[in-house]
């Protein structure tokens, strides 16, 4: 009985550890087609990161990932940026949304240029975002493509899971607020910008401080 429960713990961990193949399609709802992208995964355990190449890649375990990509259109480059759970030991297939509400920066070498649109149009006052179940994903509000808040949501009908508030005019978060699964405050940030540096102050719900950390920064202006 030992050994069959030994070489049943052998397989288990030969599946999580050997090479996973990765194929991502990504639907743009902003004209209902799929595009064929390349991508980067990055492992939230280990910081591992992973190149797609020919739209595919390999990753070495099962977990959660960042998944980073890009849509060009013109002469804009379009920001894909989400979170991705890769559950499939041998073969993972996802279809990934490119959101109407979307990150646009230029791309013109050393340019500045960045601003939120809602496909074509430049995001101005409450902005609305839905995932494909009708909850919504993204609310924010906006001035001329900049935004003053942002709200992300869970695919769970209104369970908030982030909010950002930031410095009108720049691409600075001043405050960060975390929710559990239930849609409850458990953590917050305020963060202050001088002379490229930031400092992140990180308090509990009940205004507690938990930690103060120090950063260089440089973000578009």
């Amino acid at each position: 009985m030992k050994n069959i429960l030994n070489f049943l713990l052998i397989i288990f961990i030969n599946q999580i550890h050997s090479q996973i193949d990765v194929e991502l399609y990504f639907f743009n709802e902003c004209n209902n087609k799929i595009e064929k992208l390349n991508f980067e995964l990055t492992n939230l355990d280990n910081q591992k990161e992973f190149i797609s190449s020919n739209f595919k890649t390999s990753v070495d375990t099962i977990g959660n990932y960042i998944l980073s990509s890009h849509l060009i259109d013109g002469d804009f480059r379009i920001s894909i940026n989400t979170s991705l759970k890769i559950n499939n030991s041998v073969k993972f297939i996802d279809t990934i949304t490119i959101p109407k509400t979307r990150f646009v920066t230029s791309l013109e070498l050393h340019s500045k240029y960045w601003n939120y649109y809602n496909c074509d149009i430049l995001c101005n006052g409450k902005i609305i975002d839905y995932f494909s179940n009708g909850n919504k994903r993204l609310e924010g509000v906006f001035k001329n493509g900049k935004p003053l808040e942002i709200i992300y949501y869970s695919d769970k009908k209104g369970i908030i899971e982030l909010k950002e508030t930031y410095e009108f005019g720049k691409l600075n978060v001043i405050t960060n607020e975390y929710f559990d699964k239930e849609g409850n405050l458990y953590e917050y940030q305020k963060i202050k910008y001088r002379k490229g540096k930031k400092t992140i102050k990180t308090f509990n719900s009940k205004n507690k401080l938990i930690k103060t950390e120090y950063e260089n920064y440089s973000v578009l202006k």
